[in-house]
Parts: C-alpha cells; sequence; structure tokens
C-alpha cells in the first residue's frame, strides 16, 4: 500500500492530490474510527492553506458529520483528494469502526478511497466496501 500510495498522484496526473495515507493498527489514532477521522481531516484541513487552523471536531456524532463535509470542501479536479487505508481488518470495533459507519455511503466527486485488508470472512468490514 505504501508503493501506491506513492504513486496515486503519477496515475492521477495531478501532483496537487492530497494524499492521506494510514497504516491502520500501528498508531493509537489509527487504531478507532474517531482517531482515524480526526487524523484525516486534520491532514487535509493541514494541506489547504486557507484551512490550516480550521478545528476538527473531537466527538463521534460531530466527526460523522464534519468527515463527508471535510472531504467535499477539499476536493476538486485540480486538488482530489485520496484516502489509502491499509489494514483495514485493525480498525476497533468502537463507533461502527468495523461497519464502516464512518465511511460515506456515497463519496464527494473527486474523492477516492483505496482500502485493504486481509481476506477472511471473520472481517465483517470488508463487505460493507461493495
Amino acid at each position: 500500500m505504501a508503493k501506491v500510495a506513492m504513486g496515486v498522484k503519477k496515475w492521477l496526473g495531478e501532483d496537487t492530490a492530497i494524499v492521506v495515507t494510514r497504516f491502520i493498527g500501528t498508531t493509537p489514532d489509527s487504531s478507532d474510527a474517531r482517531g482515524l477521522m480526526r487524523s484525516i481531516c486534520q491532514q487535509i484541513c493541514r494541506a489547504d492553506k486557507n484551512s490550516e487552523n480550521e478545528t476538527v471536531p473531537q466527538d463521534i456524532r460531530s466527526l460523522l458529520a464534519f468527515f463527508p463535509t471535510c472531504l467535499e470542501k477539499h476536493a476538486s479536479s485540480s486538488n482530489p483528494v485520496v484516502l489509502v487505508l491499509d489494514s483495514l481488518d485493525q480498525l476497533s470495533d468502537d463507533d461502527g469502526g468495523r461497519e464502516l459507519d464512518w465511511v460515506p455511503k456515497e463519496l464527494p466527486d473527486n474523492v477516492y478511497i483505496i482500502l485493504s485488508t486481509l481476506p477472511g470472512t471473520e472481517y465483517i468490514c470488508f463487505p460493507s466496501c461493495r
């Protein structure tokens, strides 16, 4: 997935793409849906010079509303947003993480998500991506 993340801008033909890569489960902030959404939004806001000081909510309810808005606000045809999320199977059940309740059902234009997970029926999160 690291190689995929490195090649995204070239594949899109957009050097200005905002590429956010997370290796889920490697840090406390990448182990649950709340921490993952917060860190993704913080990186996206920092990448946009006009939104560097934007406050990202802490509580899950506010984050669930803020996350799709953040993606839509910062994505454009010249600045697509690409989330590369590795090891989705490492995400905790907290806050609907494994059921992917936090992932928008329909992605805004110019937003792409690349996911990976281990195979196996014990990983209930992947079928939710279809």
